[in-house]
């Protein structure tokens, strides 16, 4: 439970100013000495772009399956970026289970690379 805790004090002994925390096991329950954004998962939401050497977007570093885009077919990345994204969900949550869980707004239907690697197709930390 003090994971997150000791990460962000580590951290800011090294002059970080800001951690990306996603992960439901590292509650944010404490006061941190450094900005704390706590999502469920950036890489749903558009937060983070994972470009690769290649310049091929991925939707997370986890989940590399198909590139979402190539940098260079585009002259400005921001608005596209957010629309492959939410491309890229439609398309995989729309085929798994958890589209038809009545849980799945709150939870944003898992994380991809949990679902994919399931043999249940959901997310192997969904409690329902």
């Amino acid at each position: 439970p003090k994971t997150l805790e000791k990460i962000t004090e580590f951290a800011a002994k090294l002059g970080a100013k800001h951690i990306l925390s996603y992960e439901p096991l590292f509650p944010l329950n404490y006061k941190s000495p450094i900005d704390i954004t706590h999502v469920p998962c950036p890489s749903s939401y558009g937060i983070l772009a994972h470009i690769f050497t290649d310049a091929n977007v991925y939707f997370c570093c986890t989940y590399r399956n198909e590139p979402l885009y190539n940098i260079f077919d585009f002259d400005n990345i921001s608005d596209i970026h957010k629309t492959k994204i939410k491309e890229f969900k439609t398309d995989f949550y729309t085929s798994s289970k958890c589209h038809l869980c009545e849980y799945s707004k709150r939870c944003n239907m898992g994380c991809p690379t949990r679902v994919n690697i399931s043999d249940s197709e959901i997310d192997y930390q969904c409690l329902i």
